[in-house]
């Protein structure tokens, strides 16, 4: 009787635990991740109309999947185009993002007859045809400027053939039923994988379907989308770490360079206003990093808007 006994507080105890673990990382955001859709545009984006609290960061996608607020009406836009940098993730808080402080900055009084908006068009992930594959969609919402926010390895890339939501624990379609599912299958799992050097498969890479080297086409699709339609068009040359701390843009950013010199393109660089303290990883920027961004694009809009 008294093994019985002993089995049934066992068994209770771990189901009390599971059941409180469960709470514990819901509330931390277990089981509400972004989700994303496949679209034969971009070929895949972030779902419209999410609002969505994880690891105690606000994440909201707009009506048009951009990470912004709503549109409203007699508003005038400048579209920040990129990828990851400025989307910024769910370890951003939508008011850390450059986007947000950006616009925040715009709504002083020296630009207070413009009702300026920055959306934020970007997406974990994409390359610059994804991008264009937005503008293709949806247009150009009014805008007069649009600036690019990519980084050297985007001067190469296509869209992928392969559907990327669904296919990758990275690009979620639908949410866990159970946090401790999500827990172990997107963290703790790759993790040990990673570290024990467990053969596994490769999540596709989205932008990328095969090692070319051929310049993506996207860039020049912007020149000529932005020329027909008298649309000011900005490169802002995002460093990453090891760029930071050699102190140049690698080959490929080179190209990239290049290419907006032969086009007349204003680039901006902020290869000599970040450092280590800026990064999270080895491109993506922390809180700081993104105040950077902002900083720097607010300088630049400010001549652009008194010149």
């Amino acid at each position: 009787m008294k093994k019985k006994s002993k089995v049934i507080i066992l068994a209770i105890v771990i189901i009390g635990i599971f059941f409180l673990g469960e709470i514990g990382l819901r509330f931390i955001g277990l089981c509400n991740a972004p989700l994303y859709y496949n679209n034969s545009f971009t070929g895949y984006n972030l779902l419209p109309n999410q609002n969505l609290n994880r690891f105690f960061n606000k994440f909201i996608t707009n009506e048009f999947s951009m990470r912004s607020n709503p549109l409203q009406d007699d508003e005038n836009y400048v579209l920040l185009i990129g990828d990851s940098v400025l989307n910024g993730g769910v370890l951003i808080d939508q008011t850390e993002l450059a986007s947000t402080i950006l616009e925040n900055k715009m709504r002083i009084a020296k630009y207070e007859e413009l009702n300026p908006r920055v959306l934020n068009i970007s997406c974990g992930g994409w390359g610059i045809d994804n991008s264009f594959g937005f503008i293709e969609e949806n247009g150009d919402f009014g805008a007069g400027l649009l600036i690019l926010v990519f980084s050297s390895h985007d001067a190469v890339g296509t869209i992928s053939e392969i559907p990327v939501a669904g296919s990758s624990i990275h690009f979620p379609i639908k949410q866990y039923k159970l946090a401790w599912v999500e827990l172990f299958d997107r963290y703790l799992i790759p993790r040990v994988h990673r570290i024990l050097n467990i053969n596994q498969e490769i999540d596709i890479n989205p932008t990328n379907t095969s090692a070319g080297t051929e310049f993506s086409k996207g860039w020049q699709e912007y020149v000529d989308y932005c020329n027909s339609r008298d649309i000011d068009l900005i490169i802002y040359l995002h460093a990453t770490l090891q760029e930071v701390n050699v102190g140049d843009y690698n080959t490929d950013g080179q190209r990239i360079i290049n290419f907006a010199h032969e086009n007349n393109i204003p680039i901006i660089y902020d290869i000599d206003s970040l450092d280590n303290t800026d990064f999270r990883d080895y491109i993506h920027l922390n809180e700081k990093g993104q105040i950077v961004i902002a900083n720097i694009l607010e300088s630049y809009l400010y001549d652009y808007y008194n010149k």
